[in-house]
This record gives C-alpha cells, structure tokens and sequence, in this order.
C-alpha cells in the first residue's frame, strides 16, 4: 500500500500540530507500528532545511509504507527465536509486574483490613470509642477463637483472671486499622503511676513484638459503671495465635523441624530485646503468641500485666521474671512438638524431631534460674540458617518492591498524558488540548495506545507501552513517527521532545490551577465581607 502525504520533522522552537486530526503511527493504522526507521540506505535523504522549525515537506511514500526491518531488531510478528535450551530470551508482560504469590498475599491482607470481612460479625456497640476509633469487629466471633489462655505458667494464670474482648477497628487520628483490648472487668489503673512503663512499651519497637499504642479509660460501652481500660495494639492481618495455629482438635497440622527452630529463634530475639530493655515479657502463652502469613511471630499483650496490676511482681525479682518467660517458651514448644496441651515429657520422647531439638525443649522447661544468653550456646547453626533466610527473603523483597517503583515511574507519566490529552478546555481556550505542543502530545498517544494490526484490528502490545514509556522517561534521543489520523500527514520527533511537552503542559495546567485556587478565595472572601456589610 502506498501512501501519498507530508513529512515534518519537529525541532522544539516551533510549535507542532497546528492541523486537525490526530493519529499515530506511520503506516495508516497497520503494519508494525512499534518503531521508526530512517529510509533505506539509497533512498533520497531529507533535503536540507533551516536550523529550527519544520523542514520543508518531502514525498514520504516511497519508503514509509514498509521500512527495512533492521538485522538487530527482532521480528515483532510470528514466533520468537528461540535461547538456549529453547528459552525465549524475551521477558513477558508479567515480569515487570508483582509476582503474583506476593501480590496475592498482599492483596489478602489488604481485604482483611476492611470494616466487615466473612467471619467476622460486627459488633453491635458503640459507635465510637474514646472519640477516636469506630467501624468496631468483633475479632472473637470469627470461628475456631479461643479466648481462655492455656499453659501452666504464671502468665497463663494471671491472664486467666483477666476478662478482656478483642476488636478490630479504625483509628481516626491515626487513619489506620488498629486492634482495641477492652478489658471488661473493672480495673483501676493508676495512669498517673503507669506513666514510666507506658511511656516504655508504647516506644519499645521489635519486629516480633506487637507494639503498644496507647491505654485509654473509657466508659463508653457501660456508662453507668466505672470506667473500662482498652489497649490499643496494631492489627496484623490475617494472623491467629499458636493455640489456633497447632493446639485446636481441629488442626491436623504437625509443625516440622525448621519450623520449630524458626520458632525458637524468633521468639528467643524478642524475649532477648525485652530482658535487655530491664523488664520481662509475662506473656508467652499460646494464646498470646501470634502467627502472621509467611510464618511471621510476634508476642503480644507484652507489658500488659505490669500496667493492670503493677503491685502483682512484688516479692520478685526481675531475674525471676525473666527465667519464667524462658520456662514459659519451653512450655509452648513442649506443646507444639506433641500438638496436645497435656504433653509431657515421655510424649516428647515419642515424636520424630531431631535429639538436638528434644534436648532444648527440656532444658529450657527444667533449667532454672537461667537467662536468654544461657540459650544462645544451642542456637548458632540455627541462627545462622535463619539469617540465611532473612537475607535471600529480604533480596527477592527488594527485587520486587523496584519493579513497582518502575511501576509507579511510569504511571505518573501516564497521569500526566491523562491530565492534558482531550480536556475540553483550559483559560477559555476550548482548544487547548488540541492545538500547539498539546497535538502532538495527543498523536503520542495513539501511538502509545490506539496501535493497529494489518487487518485494523486493535493491536494490545504491552511491551510497546512499556518500552515506548521507558523511552520517553529517559529522554531518548531516538526518533519516531506520529501520523496524524486522517493518514495525510506524518511527524518525526525525538522521545525528548515530547518528554519536554509534557513537562511544560502539565506546568501550564499546574499554575492555571493555583491561579484559579486563589481567584476563589478572593472571591469567598469577598463575598464573606459584603455579607458582613448587611448584617450591620
């Protein structure tokens, strides 16, 4: 097919795209639309023109139909050559994006920190707690909870005299989804004394510890009654306790060997930064310990004795604290190792976990006093593959977390093109969008999105629009065709060009916006004063 019409070559002082129209392209809608090529070796060369604006028109038909595929550039249509081992040596659509595992989990968390989610009922209480929090979840209801902490140690049984309800709801002040800890049993709780260690747990910060936002008395769901206590703590979404996680009767799941020393590992790196900080945990229970997607635990309702019942450590000494939070981490493993919550020692002996693992487990459970650094002399290996695995999780994190902000680099070009491409109008200019710079910004746009097949089918080409994007980012100096869409006239300019025309007319559109911001506030403020004026 052969095409009659006008080439103009833009250089940046002159105004582009004065003519109706709009297009992209250089092949009338068909053919491979992804690149532009000079003409063939042989062919007439652009006549030579003035320094700046349009050279003068030339006869394009000759070879604009159907460039030469240069011997570099891989064919666009049929099937790819072919790597070694039969690879294609091509990456898809979906490697510049999220992998989908990640995306999905993502994804998962962010459904779960809605106000209403399937089993979970929402609470038919307050509308607002403290002023500040609202859209309350009863996280209790979900099926399968379990409420009453479970061990023999001392912290079992001081929680067990505690009555307390967990929901979820939305911080205001903070704008995000927090957990509320209502502690349903009249307390009073001398803040004013509290105010040392609530200043220490609210600023203490762990990867494996919940962190403590703030207590609050509130009366607002018995307000005839003396004030109840709520603990704000973070939500971690999609997390259950150790008790839901392996010691249910309806949790058929064994936890392996490397998920025991992962377990130990982190809970041992918590129990540590807590006894290094001159207090002690009171809180290792299956209960109290939470399970997050990817393995993830963290302790929780750390500090919460201390600050409900500040006089129950006295007749203790810290050390003692301390070497019961170890006794009471011995506890929960005895339990997981025998998925029973009347485990002993004998069951242990009966399980398939290595020597090594079995040994610890006594040892922590028998040992007393001791201390967290008593513990380290068994860990090393272990600590030593954990770290292992942080690293390679923490590269493949970073890998990924660059390609959205690729991701993210490009869509604010995207913004920018949807921002100035057909509005209808700007300053009292109807058509702004469609004259000067903003034409040829127009006609990028189809080439970036409005491509064809031979056969004028739209042609979806995620790789142009990747590549074409990445292109006009950088600046590149490469050329490339933009035909106007009745097919008579067709544009070269450099990726730079149009990467400059976007820049001035989104700045155009920038301060028209602040001009017109401060032009009705003049005008409100002087409309406030002339009704002023009549009030008088």
């Amino acid at each position: 097919m052969q095409i009659g019409g006008t080439t103009y070559f833009y250089t940046p002082d002159n105004n582009a795209g004065q003519g109706q129209g709009g297009g992209s392209g250089y092949n009338g809608g068909g053919g491979d639309q992804n690149n532009y090529y000079p003409p063939p070796p042989g062919g007439p060369p652009p006549p030579p023109g003035p320094p700046d604006g349009f050279y003068p028109p030339q006869e394009f038909s000759r070879f604009v139909d159907a460039p030469p595929q240069p011997q570099h550039v891989p064919p666009r249509h049929g099937g790819f050559p072919q790597g070694r081992n039969g690879a294609t040596p091509y990456r898809t659509a979906g490697s510049y994006n999220m992998a989908d595992n990640l995306r999905a989990n993502l994804q998962r968390r962010i459904e779960l920190t809605q106000p209403s989610i399937e089993g979970v009922t929402r609470q038919q209480g307050p509308a607002r707690v403290c002023g500040q929090f609202h859209t309350l979840s009863n996280l209790e209801a979900v099926k399968g909870s379990k409420r009453d902490p479970v061990g023999k140690s001392r912290a079992a049984a001081a929680f067990a005299d505690i009555q307390s309800q967990t929901y979820k709801c939305t911080n205001q002040a903070r704008g995000c989804v927090c957990v509320l800890r209502r502690i349903t049993a009249p307390t009073d709780i001398p803040l004013d004394h509290a105010a040392p260690l609530l200043q220490h747990w609210t600023t203490f910060k762990h990867p494996a510890v919940v962190p403590l936002r703030g207590v609050y008395p509130t009366n607002d769901w018995n307000t005839n009654g003396p004030p109840e206590t709520v603990f704000e703590y973070d939500y971690l979404p999609g997390a259950v306790t150790l008790d839901q996680a392996h010691l249910l009767p309806s949790t058929h799941s064994n936890a392996s060997e490397s998920d025991m020393w992962h377990t130990i590992c982190t809970l041992i790196g918590a129990i540590r930064a807590v006894h290094e900080a001159g207090y002690a945990c009171r809180s290792i229970t299956p209960t109290k310990v939470l399970v997050s997607p990817g393995r993830k635990l963290h302790l929780n309702c750390v500090g919460m004795l201390d600050i409900i019942n500040p006089g129950s450590t006295q007749g203790l000494h810290l050390e003692q604290l301390q070497s019961e939070d170890l006794a009471a981490l011995g506890e929960i493993l005895l339990y997981i190792s025998c998925h029973s919550k009347t485990a002993s020692f004998d069951m242990l002996k009966g399980t398939n976990y290595s020597p090594a693992l079995k040994q610890f487990i006594v040892y922590l459970c028998t040992t007393t006093p001791i201390t967290v650094y008593d513990c380290f002399p068994h860990l090393p290996n272990h600590l030593m593959l954990e770290v292992g695995n942080l690293t390679s999780y923490t590269e493949m994190l970073e890998a990924e977390l660059q390609k959205e902000l690729h991701n993210g680099r490009l869509f604010r070009l995207v913004c920018k093109l949807g921002f100035i491409n057909e509005r209808p109008g700007m300053e009292y200019d109807q058509q702004w969008s469609e004259t000067g710079d903003r034409y040829i910004l127009k006609l990028f746009r189809d080439y970036l999105f409005h491509q064809q097949t031979d056969k004028g089918s739209p042609r979806i080409d995620w790789g142009h629009v990747l590549v074409t994007l990445n292109k006009l980012d950088a600046g590149s100096e490469e050329k490339l065709a933009l035909e106007s869409r009745d097919h008579s006239n067709l544009l070269i300019v450099s990726f730079r060009d149009v990467k400059r025309l976007i820049d001035e007319s989104f700045m155009a559109l920038l301060r028209a916006s602040e001009t017109g911001a401060s032009e009705q506030n003049m005008n409100m403020g002087m409309a406030m004063g002339m009704m002023g004026m009549g009030n008088m």
